[in-house]
């Protein structure tokens, strides 16, 4: 009888370890539907989530953004997980790195006009997970333009940590249509 109770034991003690760690699934990254400023982000119609996962993506100009003091036509992008045993103030350490230099800017609602960092390849951020919530969205945008052939195309990979540890990462390829010279 003793030999059943011990690895029971083993299971029931890594099973009350897990909720001391912060558990991320159902990761998606992708395009976004509906562009979140169309309508409000609580709206329990058709809220702004990931509605097709890729990892190239065209930027057409189809949404639209508020980008320092400017409103432009841009393509809405993102990520969102299910997540559970988020601490209270519980902070993902996170990192956007990029082939080419781009300007990182604030698409929430409460600070549109935010440039965060300026031709930069990699740029370091925060996220705040809501204890009390168990999903996290978090769209980006990128504004339209054309670009010179050789800069047409950039690479992100982002990479988020909590306590050390690697919750995600994902790369996306944004290809900007070619300015004609």
């Amino acid at each position: 009888m003793k030999q059943y109770i011990y690895p029971l034991c083993l299971v029931l003690a890594a099973c009350s370890g897990s909720k001391d760690h912060l558990i991320i699934e159902n990761f998606k990254s992708g395009l976004v539907c509906p562009d979140p400023t169309s309508q409000d982000s609580h709206s329990k119609k058709h809220p702004p989530k990931i509605c097709f996962e890729n990892d190239t993506l065209l930027i057409t100009g189809q949404g639209q953004c508020v980008f320092d003091n400017k409103t432009y036509p841009c393509t809405w992008y993102g990520y969102e997980f299910d997540y559970r045993n988020a601490k209270p103030n519980q902070k993902l350490n996170c990192i956007a790195r990029s082939n080419l230099p781009i300007t990182h800017g604030n698409p929430d609602k409460i600070e549109p006009n935010k440039i965060e960092d300026v031709n930069s390849n990699g740029y370091e951020f925060e996220l705040e997970l809501d204890h009390n919530k168990t999903h996290f969205f978090n769209p980006s945008y990128s504004t339209f333009e054309y670009k010179p052939a050789r800069e047409n195309i950039i690479k992100l990979t982002t990479e988020c940590h909590s306590d050390s540890k690697r919750l995600f990462k994902f790369s996306k390829e944004l290809i900007f249509p070619v300015k004609e010279d």
